[in-house]
């Protein structure tokens, strides 16, 4: 926690790889960072209705699964699949981010 907050108060535009999403709200909400990317929540593994079913770390309807939250978590689905429970209506996907000076 104490490289979380030093580096949340260095200068300059911050990008944090953040693994796991659901740390966002307890760990990095309140943070001075500008984008956050996360991933391991497969989605949901499985979606209904455009929401996912289950994630790791997350369990039963998390909140976290796919696209962007608060304007800089952004969370991707990625391409793995979990042996035990295979993707249902949840496709892969790589997401390619492009930044640009203003």
């Amino acid at each position: 926690m104490k490289w979380l907050e030093r580096f949340s108060a260095m200068k300059g535009y911050k990008i944090l790889l953040c693994h796991h999403p659901e740390y966002y709200k307890r760990f990095v909400k309140g943070k001075d960072i500008d984008l956050i990317l996360a991933g391991h929540a497969h989605g949901g593994q499985i979606r209904l209705f455009g929401k996912g079913l289950f994630a790791p770390g997350q369990g039963l309807f998390p909140k976290y699964t796919s696209g962007v939250y608060d304007g800089r978590l952004l969370v991707s689905r990625g391409i793995a699949n979990m042996v035990k429970i295979p993707r249902l209506f949840n496709k892969g996907e790589v997401i390619c981010i492009e930044l640009k000076k203003e």
